[in-house]
Parts: C-alpha cells; structure tokens; sequence
C-alpha cells in the first residue's frame, strides 16, 4: 500500500472515486476535446435507440401477419368445426326423437329437420376443405379420414329413418287396444 494520506486513499478506493476517474478518462483532461467524446456518447446512444426500435417494429410487423394469418385461415376452421360438431351431436338427438314421436306431422317435421342437417353438414364439409392449407398433411388426412366416416354414417341415416318410423308405428298399434 502507497503512503498517502488516509482521505486521499478512501477517495481514491470509493464509488465517487472510481466514478470520477473514470468520467476524466473517458472526457479526457483535455476541455475542448470533451464536447468531442460527449457528441460522440450521445450519438453512438441514438444509434442504439435506432437499431432497437427497427428491430422491434420489425417484429411487431411479423406478429401482424401472423396475427393476420390467425384470423383469415384458423379462426374460420375453428367456427366450422364448432358448427360441424353442433350439427352432428344434433343428429343422434333428432333420431331418437323421431323413434319416440307418435304424431306423424312433428315425425315429419323431424325427419325433415334431419334431413337438412345432412345438407348442413355436407356444406361444412366442403367449406372447411377450402380452408386446410397444403402445408397441413396431417390435418389433410384427418380430413379425408373423417370425410370416409362421416359419408359411412350419412348412408345409413335413411335405413335408420325408417326404422325409426316403423318402430314407432309398431309401438303406437301395441298401445292402442
């Protein structure tokens, strides 16, 4: 340890020391060359401002389009598959109902109803088919493995129908004596 003096060695080893020291150096003895280095400070400051706003503008930019891409492709392929699902959970219902009726106007207005939501679903399924993009194989071969079931159940819609009516008549004739 040098020998100086006890305060002159605290300043020199303390924050406000080292902050100062440092603040001379980087400014220099010099005074006209400190407007110099404190132009140069601020400038290279602003030069990282810049560069750090065009890079996140850059990236709000990229989460528009994929903000973008969200509501053009997925949010329609989730509002038809939301319906989809609706209209076949319904059919079951319309079925049993249609097996339950004993008046032949609302049998009618069942099957008719049951019919229409055929025609629906048939529609969603070509309108959601518009939307699977060509990158999506997976869900491509959902598609067309749901597709295969769905054309499968829609066959044998008619055969259950009228089964459902003659069940009905044969329990409404076991009903009345």
């Amino acid at each position: 340890m040098p020998h100086t003096p006890l305060s002159e060695y605290y300043y020199n080893h303390s924050v406000t020391g080292f902050l100062s020291r440092v603040t001379i150096s980087l400014l220099g003895g010099n005074k006209r060359e400190r407007p110099k280095k404190i132009l140069l400070g601020f400038l290279v400051l602003l030069c990282f401002v810049i560069v750090s706003g065009g890079i996140s503008i850059f990236q709000m930019k990229q989460m528009g389009n994929k903000a973008e891409e969200i509501q053009d492709n997925w949010l329609p392929s989730v509002a038809i598959l939301g319906e989809m699902n609706g209209q076949a959970t319904n059919m079951p219902r319309l079925l049993n109902r249609l097996g339950l009726e004993s008046d032949t106007t609302i049998m009618n207005e069942v099957e008719q109803e049951a019919l229409r939501t055929l025609e629906r679903i048939d529609q969603l399924l070509v309108d959601y088919e518009k939307l699977i993009t060509e990158e999506s194989t997976l869900e491509h071969q959902y598609f067309e493995d749901y597709k295969k079931s769905w054309e499968a159940y829609k066959n044998d819609v008619p055969a259950i129908l009228s089964i459902a009516k003659e069940s009905n008549t044969s329990l409404l004739s076991l009903q009345i004596p």
